[in-house]
């Protein structure tokens, strides 16, 4: 299924799945299935979508949803420049409203935490800046106990 294809496969209400080929004669899996199986689960191999295209992200997450992944998760890249959009949140989480919604990198401030759960993000992921530590922006707030701001501001 093709990214092109998953708004219309949902709009006509079809049924989709992730075909993987029988195992050879020997029990293991033949080249196909291997491929299918790396294709379907590994995402560190798949190409950065375009921050101004927010319908093909939001199309990825309904071909996600249609082939039985139960979350999305929107991922800037640890220690981005900048976090996901807006845009594409709001369009990801219009695609699969019943699908928990996870977005992280580049989400620095208690601030962009907020615009990100404002904009329908379910969860959201600041690794740097807790890897970051007293160097980075919780050094500004406090230490540690400067996670507060950011776990009220997502509230």
């Amino acid at each position: 299924m093709t990214t092109k294809s998953a708004p219309a496969c949902l709009a006509a209400r079809a049924s989709a799945g992730v075909r993987i080929p029988p195992p050879t004669n020997s029990g293991e899996l033949g080249t196909a299935a291997r491929q299918a199986r790396i294709t379907a689960v590994d995402t560190g191999r798949s190409a950065p979508l375009p921050a101004d295209k927010p319908e093909l992200a939001a199309a990825h997450a309904t071909a996600a949803s249609l082939i039985g992944m139960q979350a999305v998760y929107l991922d800037a890249g640890s220690g981005a420049e900048r976090p996901v959009a807006a845009a594409v949140i709001r369009a990801c989480r219009a695609a699969v409203p019943h699908r928990p919604l996870f977005v992280g990198g580049g989400i620095r401030t208690p601030a962009l935490a907020r615009a990100a759960r404002q904009a329908g993000a379910d969860f959201v992921v600041i690794g740097t800046v807790v890897e970051e530590g007293p160097q980075g922006e919780l050094g500004k707030r406090g230490g540690l106990g400067g996670l507060e701001a950011f776990v009220e501001a997502v509230r």
